[in-house]
């Protein structure tokens, strides 16, 4: 969408919601048999079948290249896939004895602390989170900053 966006291509994200958007609905209807749980596995797995073409169809009138979106996703998309495989690891430990939403914050905490760890362990980590820190203290100084705008 950011793409899409940036670029000024809501004739293509228009196209593309033709073919994303009964597909969804598709899902929805297949998994509802299912209950709430059906439809969330149904709507993932369409997400999951419709990334590629998603990438594919964006790409395709893009000066974006698949290599330049795969460096830019491939750092969190590791550390995701660690810390889930974390928290589905920890998970009967996690839900054990606990209420649900308790579960649910014990889940979540957890993997955020082992995605940061992870993102900042992978190679070229600390560097890439010494650049994430000095764009936030540059974008919060200028927010800090008051407005030069005249009446």
């Amino acid at each position: 969408n950011w793409l899409y966006l940036a670029e000024g291509r809501a004739p293509d994200q228009f196209r593309w919601g033709l073919i994303y958007t009964p597909a969804m609905v598709l899902a929805v209807f297949t998994g509802g048999r299912g209950g709430a749980y059906g439809v969330a596995l149904a709507v993932a797995a369409g997400n999951w079948l419709l990334a590629g073409p998603a990438v594919w169809f964006c790409l395709r009138r893009s000066p974006v290249r698949a290599s330049d979106l795969l460096q830019v996703v491939a750092r969190p998309t590791a550390a995701s896939a660690v810390a889930a495989l974390a928290v589905l690891t920890f998970r009967p430990w996690l839900t054990r004895g606990h209420l649900e939403p308790i579960a649910l914050a014990l889940g979540a905490v957890g993997f955020a602390m082992v995605y940061v760890v992870s993102w900042t362990v992978l190679p070229g980590g600390i560097g890439e989170a010494t650049r994430v820190g000095r764009m936030i203290r540059a974008a919060a100084a200028h927010e800090s900053r008051p407005s030069q705008t005249k009446p």
